[in-house]
């Protein structure tokens, strides 16, 4: 499912012209009528998702202007009023925008939000002696280099207790037997 999805971000800007102009053409067959074809939704929603909002809203707009130029056509032989499609053009237009925006909102956090999971997920290759990081490329590299250019951590260094009597054991304190130093006995 996954590989169908990415395969069709690849191609979603003709996905989104072709369900346009196969919904242009059913609009057109169907002729004049005050509704909203929820059709126009399908491909709006589709480049939004895959493409810059912009896309999607040039879209919305082509497609409300086609499909007033088909009521306009359809009208000419009908004796509906001119003022019927200018609303109805109207509550298309605000209604496609909105489900641009919408959707353009959503695969940005969503798209944000696989960023993030993808950031440190998985299986880390991890040396046993010096603890360096295999990357992607096959090197090796810190863990500090590692994690933070995969995620948003940062590192500060210091020293744990342990080390700090092994490694610097002039500069420490004495190790006693008490484990927590907040309790004391007499």
């Amino acid at each position: 499912m996954r590989k169908f999805v990415l395969h069709l971000g690849k191609w979603a800007m003709l996905w989104a012209l072709g369900l346009s102009a196969l919904t242009l053409v059913v609009d057109y067959m169907i002729g004049p009528r005050i509704v909203f074809p929820l059709t126009f939704i399908f491909p709006v929603a589709l480049l939004a998702w895959f493409r810059p909002c912009r896309w999607a809203i040039m879209l919305a707009a082509f497609l409300c202007a086609m499909r007033q130029a088909i009521s306009v056509h359809w009208l000419s032989e009908t004796e509906f009023d001119i003022t019927f499609i200018l609303i109805n053009t109207l509550v298309q237009m605000v209604v496609l925008f909105t489900v641009a925006l919408l959707v353009a909102r959503i695969a940005r956090q969503q798209h944000a939000l696989e960023a993030r999971v993808r950031s440190l997920e998985g299986i880390l290759p991890v040396c046993g002696f010096c603890k360096k990081i295999r990357n992607e490329n096959n090197l090796w590299e810190s863990i500090e280099t590692f994690i933070s250019r995969n995620s948003q951590a940062q590192f500060t260094h210091s020293v744990c207790p342990d080390c700090g009597h092994d490694h610097y054991p002039q500069f420490c304190d004495p190790v006693t037997e008490n484990p927590n130093p907040a309790v004391t006995t007499k």
